[in-house]
């Protein structure tokens, strides 16, 4: 649980997803599950939180990135925790890679 190599955070990342991460992590979508509400941006106004397959941006924070970013941001963790926590989402396994 140190530090992780290119390829595997690479293979992390094309093994993940952010819709799949934002849904763990409980951040709350429109009904098209297409939106969603950011977390740090103030509540009452439409989601503004863009998630795809590989990437995420809030159109109201200007806040952007890929699948690790985004658990970083929603829940504040360090970025080795932020890939642990996409992993174990993903049913990743770290040391081999699959």
């Amino acid at each position: 649980e140190g530090t992780m190599d290119k390829s595997t955070l690479q293979a992390l990342k094309e093994h993940s997803d952010c819709r799949s991460v934002a849904q763990a992590l409980g951040v709350k979508s429109d009904q098209r599950g297409t939106r969603y509400v950011c977390p740090h941006c103030p509540q009452g106004k439409s989601p503004a939180l863009s998630v795809q397959k590989n990437k995420f941006k809030c159109f109201r924070c200007d806040v952007s990135g890929d699948v690790i970013g985004l658990y970083e941001f929603v829940t504040g963790r360090s970025f080795v925790e932020a890939a642990n926590g996409v992993a174990k989402i993903a049913g990743f396994d770290l040391e081999n890679k699959k």
